[in-house]
């Protein structure tokens, strides 16, 4: 058949493309080395890729290299300072090294980028970012503004689930993460985010029930562990309880809030769970 003449001529990705392509590929899989090595094949070849810098930094966080993942994110934003994933990107990570001025920046940076351009959509990222900083009123009307760009934005239902618990605005937290499971009932972190509103609500089996599919979905996550034992002990079931926080600490080593909340359950003693269990007659 003859090609049609006004067809577009298909183009080829270059070869620093292909490279940023294939450390994206990495990242994705989480292969922070491999991702670094392409990344850095792509940068020796044009040190002014944004995008190359970008994956760079991503790269690094993925090793938990994360001063140097910042590092290489700024480098992308100087050389773009109107790069949306540089800003989402820099907030994220300052916030993993625990530096809150930084938080704050980006984050002031982001939002008048974002009123500037009319753009709201990219702030999804960083959401989250707002809660930790206390801001749960600007954080559910930012995702409100994302949530109006795209309705299908998980992420940013389930951080304005959060905002919306930590206000004690139970009722509309749970819509709210209900919404995002129904959009993504696969959702590991909404599933969490379910059991521990629910657990707030006093509904213990939902609760538990919701860490459960949580933990289907993902068994790496450290809530559900802690919602589900929580609700279990309020049922008067210590020995499920402290079952379900051992589970948790095999999966999660390095989780002190799972090693304490074990500690703690194995010291209640059996006239506090008789206490405990008459709470529920």
């Amino acid at each position: 058949m003859e090609r049609a003449r006004d067809a577009a001529p298909i183009r080829l990705p270059t070869h620093i493309e292909a490279l940023i392509n294939e450390a994206i590929s990495y990242n994705w899989m989480g292969m922070g080395a491999e991702a670094r090595a392409a990344a850095e094949k792509a940068l020796a070849l044009d040190p002014a890729s944004v995008n190359a810098w970008i994956t760079l930094g991503n790269a690094f966080r993925n090793e938990g290299r994360f001063d140097e993942a910042r590092r290489a994110t700024e480098r992308a934003y100087a050389l773009d300072p109107s790069s949306e994933i540089s800003m989402v990107n820099l907030a994220h990570l300052s916030s993993k090294l625990g530096d809150t001025d930084a938080v704050r920046k980006w984050i002031g940076i982001a939002l008048e980028h974002a009123r500037r351009s009319d753009r709201f959509a990219f702030l999804e990222g960083m959401l989250y970012e707002l809660v930790e900083l206390g801001r749960l009123d600007e954080a559910i009307d930012y995702a409100d503004l994302v949530l109006r760009e795209n309705p299908f934005a998980v992420m940013a239902l389930n951080t304005r689930a959060i905002a919306l618990r930590r206000l004690r605005r139970l009722s509309e937290a749970l819509q709210t993460i209900e919404r995002a499971l129904e959009l993504n009932p696969a959702y590991a972190k909404g599933w969490s985010n379910r059991a521990t509103i629910e657990l707030e609500l006093e509904q213990f089996a939902h609760a538990i029930a919701s860490a459960d599919r949580a933990l289907s979905f993902d068994a790496s996550l450290g809530g559900p562990y802690l919602a589900k034992a929580s609700a279990s002990l309020m049922l008067g079931r210590l020995d499920e309880a402290i079952a379900t926080l051992s589970a948790g600490a095999q999966a999660r080593p390095g989780d002190r809030r799972l090693s304490e909340a074990l500690a703690q359950y194995r010291a209640i003693t059996t006239e506090e769970l008789d206490g405990l269990r008459s709470l529920q007659r």
